[in-house]
């Protein structure tokens, strides 16, 4: 185990953000606890092979790699309502992210967007996300 290792998070606006990596070929798990405070536990990454596993940082594809909260990043990306009804990607997701649009339809005729991990690590759109429908697809 990682017994003699720690990564570390801490609160922001919106959640958590890693801000002492885990060791290489770990994720770091970020848990709000509630009073403004985050805490940070070594787990086994989502993707083993993805370069935020392979080399840990503190960015939001990092965090995404422990699967826990990640709420308090700058980076985001947007999605708006096309004329149809649907969602489309109006700002791409941090590198090595996807973004996932949700539709709130009747009565409100909305749409969010959340970075999440991609649905294909070493597709290009996961490396270098922009606004094309593949990207889209790559959030789910």
């Amino acid at each position: 185990a990682y017994t003699d290792y720690t990564c570390e998070c801490s609160y922001g606006s919106g959640g958590c953000t890693v801000t002492k990596p885990s060791p290489s070929g770990t994720a770091c798990y970020c848990a709000y606890l509630g009073a403004w405070t985050c805490s940070g536990t070594i787990v086994t990454c989502k993707n083993d092979d993805a370069e935020d596993c392979v080399t840990p940082t503190t960015s939001i594809s990092s965090c995404i790699q422990g699967g826990g909260e990640c709420g308090a990043y700058a980076d985001t990306c947007e999605c708006e309502q096309n004329e149809k009804g649907g969602c489309l990607i109006t700002r791409a997701a941090p590198r090595n992210t996807a973004c996932r649009c949700y539709n709130h339809g009747f009565p409100y005729y909305y749409c969010t967007a959340e970075v999440v991990g991609c649905g294909v690590y070493h597709a290009d759109t996961c490396g270098v996300p922009d606004m094309s429908i593949d990207s889209c697809l790559q959030g789910g």
